[in-house]
């Protein structure tokens, strides 16, 4: 009980000290807390520990108001001072709290008591000034009675935590510091474990490693980077006031300096380094960046507002430093690589450009890349002096920090300084001029890697947006081009391994541009086949034609990494609007092969090992363009001395099987992608020349087989897969590419060669597999088989038999493994042996008779149920033939015996020759007037109707009987080389009148309009004004009783009014149960806004507010979200929880109805709100309220518009009457007539 009163008294001091603070003017209040500390403290006088002990520890902090009463006349402060030094004298624990507690007391005056800060340092500085004189006493009675040489007491060293913990003793004592460094001298010398580690982060630190000599900045610089060093940093929690406050001292002090500016910079920013490195990002933002941002701003008083120490780096960088550069730039990288792209959010209206500009603009940068040195650093080094990657290394940060389109900017303007300074400065040293080149290719060559993969649709975008960082490339191509083959160079020629790394950087921008134009180009071949109009049409061929004036033989380097850039050529098509570019291209890259040849045959089989060059090369091979191909293949017969292209394969693929396989498995991936008929017909052939590398019985690959290793193998699977696939892809597209690519027949008869030459490599293929699954490697085959049964369409006989035999070789394959082939497949190969109704083909009797022998050795019984089906349909097609043909001779003789009523002139007789006959002459016939075009129309429409009711019959003969009613329009014969004409039946067609049709067009385009925004216009209001209404604080499944009693969904309904009645209720319960489910995840937290007004619409209230961006932000309000606002009896400072909004009493629902950016960083949001909520009262301007998002509407609103919208939909009727559409009936008299139904 005793414990629990003295706790509760705790408590009320607390509150009474802290009601002190919120009313500084009132005499009477600070009379009593200052009174009840000192009381406090005095009941418990033994107690020496008055700041370790929890329960004086806010009295005693407390008490140190006593200092500001003044010493005169002042009893209680002398009976306080002497309670300090027996505290301070006998424990370390209590010196670290005493000064946290100083240092919080202090930022209290600042920011509750709305003290200036001149005063409130006065105070600070009385109170360190007492303890300073009284701990220099000590210390100097204790050096006195002691040899430190023979040993450290523990008064010494309570002595020196005390100055570590405030630092300040020393700035205000000089002979104190004195004392103070001696004796840290003693201990580094002695290596005392006092100063070996640290365990907390102590003010002290930051001071000597700015202010202190060159042995205590490294001693605190070692500390620090011990702290830092460990698995966690320096956290938030580990920053405390004490700490803040010094950083604060030392950030005020740089701010003022009025000389030796630069020096003082130095110090600053090298301490810094040292503390920031050991700071984790949060510990920076939360703790380091706040200072003094809670302070009360009064413009009438001269108090100077603090800047934060981004602020003040900010000014620093653009106030054109010269000695202090250096380490501002290695701060300014360190601080962008801890808090990446939050740093520009906290610099004001500045951005990076600002910061940039000055860097690059300040001829300072200059001077100091000709004075330094680049020295190298080394394990374990603590602040060290200028250095030449000081003025460089920050480059990397300051970009990683900043958006794609600011980086890109960024790096071009970086590059054009560097490589221009690099050209034009004589000052600067060559090895700091072979740094900056460096950097400027990093960075260029970073900015040149696209992200995005090939074809995707952002590629475009991100070639668009690189397009000028390109451009940066050709501007400087000739300095490239010099230290890339380095003809010029920075280093004496002895120094190899210098000069190569300048080397091997510039041949990475020029393969970075050849790659990103050769990709600019795939991805306008790939657009303009799909039909699109490409984006990047820009070529400049400076860098191709540079590229084939270099003596390739000579740049082995170069010559391999502009090889491995070119993986992307095969997908490269001169059409559309860029193909004079690609001609232009690859007549260049042809040149580049030439040059390539020069190359000596040992250093080419080298280059043409790896995987990566393996891969362009291939690409090249793969190419449609007959320059690009002709070149790279020639260079097989150089380097292998090989005969032709097959026996060049074999020797290449024996140079490295695994990666050239893997090489080859890549760029068919791409062809297979793409779906382009150019490049297959080449792919095809050089696929068949590697096949037979690989198996030939002579000297093929497979031979060797037993000494593949895992990886071979592994290629040789992926080797297999890719082939059938692209076999496939070849079988499905011929259909198409026949109608646009003329005469095929060639490519089809090299796409079977290698099919019969991938699929005799299947016993091979089956032994290297190692899992032993056989059945896998065989179904790669039956996957392409259906599309491969298309081509017995085939109508030249050689290419239709070795299709066929392709067929039996397959399925002999099957048979003698014992494989269950898929019924779909036997069932098609029946049908095209029986030539079924769309399966026609020229297949011969005995190549139709095999095939169904050999299918019926899988599913008998399937087999001959399509032979049967198939030869009943073809007698029931007969008989209906002979039918209609005896109605057409019937029809033709009853024609031919009816009278035409003209009279017949019979042949003269002897008798009556050349007498007078009574029969009148026939008289003239009548002049013809012309016919009008009408007429003409309707003699052609009764000439063709005629034509055909009267035609006659075509009967097959035993040699068409092959076509079999072809009802699909493609024959064999027309899949590679005939198109069926469309025929178009002529006729008259009878008009409307004309005013009436566009009467009624106008009226069913006004009632269409009409609908279409009456569906996407849907009044949302009668769904807000239910949910609205609902409590956020019910638990319940249903949000209220009316919608627990759902009706059952029947299967049609009469109106639309009866299904929406039906779905409504479900659709609010289901928008509940979604303000439930996020109720409980917690995915949000809440804020304190504070009302702005409220105004009232219809049925609901508006109700105002504004926050910062940064909040908008963090709490991820946008429009249409649905929140919950919440009574709350806090101030709008605090920071709430949900659990606050769960337990407040009062609150209600709301709609986010709009959100506008106004100026600065805020941000005014609109709420509407219920005009019936139990929280109106409370709406009102000032009041504070709990603001928290729970979910977005959308998705509500989009089913709630539809379901509303329902009626005006032009399938409304079908939808909720749920009525199929009637089924059309055929006459039996037309089924007979017309044979093709059947």
């Amino acid at each position: 009980m005793a414990n629990q009163a003295e706790d509760d008294r705790v408590v009320e001091l607390s509150r009474l000290f802290a009601q002190s603070h919120k009313h500084p003017g009132d005499n009477a209040i600070e009379e009593r807390a200052i009174q009840a500390a000192v009381d406090f403290i005095h009941e418990h006088g033994d107690e020496t520990h008055l700041f370790c002990n929890r329960t004086l520890y806010s009295a005693s902090i407390h008490a140190l108001v006593l200092f500001a009463l003044g010493e005169e006349d002042n009893v209680a402060l002398d009976w306080y001072k002497e309670k300090l030094c027996k505290c301070l004298d006998s424990c370390t624990r209590c010196i670290a709290l005493f000064h946290r507690g100083r240092a919080r007391l202090m930022e209290t005056f600042l920011t509750e008591r709305g003290i200036c800060y001149n005063n409130v340092n006065i105070l600070s500085k009385t109170i360190l000034q007492w303890e300073a004189t009284r701990l220099t006493s000590r210390f100097r009675r204790l050096v006195g009675e002691n040899d430190i040489k023979m040993g450290v007491p523990r008064e010494l060293l309570t002595c020196f935590a005390e100055c570590m913990c405030g630092p300040q003793l020393l700035v205000l004592n000089s002979e104190l510091r004195g004392l103070f460094a001696h004796l840290l001298l003693q201990l580094l010398a002695s290596d005392h474990s006092f100063v070996k580690t640290a365990t907390v982060v102590t003010p002290g630190l930051v001071y000597l490693a700015i202010e202190g000599d060159d042995t205590e900045k490294k001693w605190a610089c070692q500390m620090l980077k011990d702290l830092g060093s460990t698995e966690t940093q320096i956290t938030a929690a580990q920053v405390q006031p004490d700490l803040l406050e010094e950083i604060e001292i030392e950030l005020r002090t740089v701010e003022i300096a009025s000389r030796d500016k630069e020096l003082k910079r130095e110090r600053f920013y090298r301490g810094m380094c040292a503390l920031f490195e050991a700071l984790d990002q949060d510990a920076i933002m939360l703790k380091v960046l706040q200072i003094g941002k809670s302070r009360p701003v009064d413009v009438d008083r001269d108090d100077p507002i603090l800047p934060s120490i981004f602020e003040t780096l900010r000014d620093h960088v653009m106030s054109y430093p010269d000695q202090s550069l250096p380490y501002i730039l290695r701060f300014l990288g360190l601080l962008l690589g801890k808090v990446g792209e939050k740093f520009w959010s906290h610099i004001g209206q500045y951005t990076f450009q600002n910061i940039m500009g000055p860097i690059t603009q300040n001829p300072n940068l200059i001077k100091n890349l000709s004075i330094l040195r680049d020295t190298p650093s080394f394990a374990g080094e603590l602040n060290p002096e200028a250095r030449i990657s000081d003025l460089l290394d920050w480059i990397d940060n300051f970009l990683s920090s900043l958006s794609t389109s600011q980086r890109i900017k960024s790096v071009e303007t970086l590059t054009m300084y560097l490589v221009t300074q690099v050209e034009s400065q004589q000052s600067i040293p060559l090895d700091v001029k072979a740094k900056m080149f460096v950097k400027a290719c990093t960075i260029l060559s970073s900015a040149l890697s696209l992200p995005s993969q090939l074809y995707s649709p952002s590629l475009t975008t991100d070639l668009l947006a690189r397009g000028d960082t390109r451009v940066v490339v050709d501007t400087k191509l000739i300095r490239f081009f010099d230290y890339g083959t380095s003809q010029a160079i920075f280093f004496p020629e002895y120094n190899r391994e210098k000069n190569a790394q300048v080397m091997k950087s510039a041949i990475e921008v020029i393969c970075k541009a050849l790659r990103f134009d050769i990709l600019t180009f795939a991805q306008n071949s790939y657009e303009i086949q799909k039909g699109k109009k490409p984006s990047t049409l820009k070529f400049s061929p400076l860098l191709l034609e540079a590229i084939s004036k270099q003596q390739l033989n000579r740049q082995l380097e170069m010559s391999f990494q502009l090889l491995c850039s070119m993986e992307n050529v095969s997908t490269i098509l001169p059409v559309g609007a860029h193909v004079e570019e690609v001609k232009m291209f690859m007549r260049y890259l042809s040149q580049f092969f030439v040059k390539f040849s020069d190359i000596d045959a040992r250093n080419t089989k080298m280059i043409l090992s790896n995987p990566r060059s393996l891969k362009g090369y291939w690409a090249c091979v793969f190419s449609p363009d007959e320059g690009v191909y002709q070149s790279a293949v020639d260079i097989l017969y150089e380097t292998f001395d090989a005969a032709g292209r097959l026996e060049g394969v074999h020797d290449l693929l024996q140079n490295n099987i695994s990666c050239c396989l893997q090489a080859i498995n890549d760029n068919l991936t791409n062809l297979i992608f793409i779906e382009f008929y150019e490049p297959c017909p080449r792919a095809v052939k050089v696929l068949t020349d590697v096949i037979q590398g690989l198996n030939s019985p002579v000297d093929g690959i497979f031979g060797e087989s037993e000494t593949f290793d895992k990886a071979t193998k592994q290629s040789l699977f992926e080797f297999w897969n890719r082939c059938w696939k692209f076999l496939d892809l070849i079988y499905v597209e011929t259909l198409k590419w026949a109608e646009k690519y003329p005469d095929l027949v060639e490519f089809t008869r090299d796409t079977l060669d290698l099919s019969h030459a991938v699929l005799g490599c299947f016993k091979t293929i089956k032994e290297l597999d190692t899992d032993g699954d056989s059945k896998k490697v065989f179904n790669e085959i039956t996957n392409t088989f259906p599309h491969m049964l298309v081509w017995l369409r085939l109508s030249d006989p050689g290419l239709l038999s070795s299709c066929v035999k392709l067929i039996f070789s397959t399925l002999d394959i099957a048979s003698d493994l014992s494989y269950k082939l898929d019924t779909n497949v036997i069932e098609l190969l029946a049908k095209y042996a029986c030539k079924a109704k769309k399966f026609s083909n020229r297949l011969t009797s005995s190549q139709s008779e095999e095939i169904l022998e050999r299918a019926k050795v899988f599913d008998p019984e399937l087999v001959d149920h399509v032979v049967q089906e198939t030869e009943e349909k073809k007698k029931k097609k007969e008989a209906n033939a002979i039918t209609d043909a005896q109605s057409s001779r019937e029809s033709s003789t009853s024609r031919a015996s009816t009278p035409t009523g003209a009279p017949v002139r019979g042949q003269l007789k002897i008798d009556n020759f050349g007498s007078l006959s009574r029969v009148a002459p026939i008289a003239p016939p009548k002049p013809q007037l012309p016919k009008s075009q009408l007429e003409l129309a309707r003699e052609r429409l009764n000439a063709k109707k005629a034509a055909l009711s009267t035609g006659s019959l075509h009967r097959k003969t035993e040699h068409d009987a092959t076509d079999e009613s072809d009802d699909d329009g493609e024959d064999a014969y027309s899949l590679f080389n005939l198109k069926k004409p469309n025929q178009k039946a002529g006729g008259i067609t009878v008009l409307e009148d004309k005013w009436s049709q566009q009467r009624r067009i106008a009226q069913e385009k006004k009632k269409e309009e009409e609908n279409s925004r009456l569906r996407l216009h849907v009044d949302l209001k009668p769904l807000y004004k239910r949910v609205l209404m609902w409590s956020f604080m019910r638990d319940d499944p249903y949000p209220d009783s009316e919608l627990s009693n759902l009706k059952t969904v029947i299967d049609k309904f009469k109106t639309a009014d009866d299904y929406i009645k039906t779905f409504e209720p479900l659709l609010l319960v289901e928008c509940w149960s979604a303000i439930l489910s996020a109720k409980n995840r917690e995915d949000y937290k809440p804020m304190m806004i504070s009302i702005g007004s409220k105004s009232s619409v219809g049925d609901f209230f508006e109700v105002f507010c504004s926050i910062s961006r940064t909040e908008l932000n963090t709490m991820g309000f946008t429009e249409s979200d649905l929140v919950v606002l919440a009574y709350s009896d806090k101030e709008l400072t605090y920071v709430p929880k949900v659990s606050d909004v769960k337990k407040s009493t009062t609150s209600c629902l709301g709609k986010i109805q709009e959100i506008k950016f106004v100026k600065g960083e805020r941000a005014d949001i609109t709420i509407r709100v219920s005009r019936t909520g139990s929280l109106n009262s409370w709406l009102t301007p000032h009041s504070t309220l709990l603001l928290m998002r729970i979910m977005q509407m959308t998705t509500i609103e989009r089913e709630f518009s539809s379901l509303h919208g329902l009626r005006y939909y032009n399938l409304s009727k079908q939808i909720f009457e749920a009525t199929a559409n009637p089924s059309s009936t055929i006459p039996q008299k037309d089924i007979e007539k017309y044979p093709c139904n059947l």
